[in-house]
């Protein structure tokens, strides 16, 4: 996912920048990862950026 295409939705917002970073991150790990889903235990989630 680009992240100029997340910080179009998200510029509103303080910290924006480093935001988009992290959800961009979180995206990429999910795919990989967890083929797309939410992890299921808290300590998964907690990991996540």
């Amino acid at each position: 996912m680009d992240i100029d295409y997340i910080k179009d939705f998200i510029n509103s917002i303080s910290f924006y920048n480093n935001k988009a970073e992290n959800i961009a991150k979180t995206c990429r790990i999910l795919y990989e990862k967890y083929d797309s889903k939410i992890p299921k235990t808290i300590e998964e989630l907690i990991h996540l950026p």
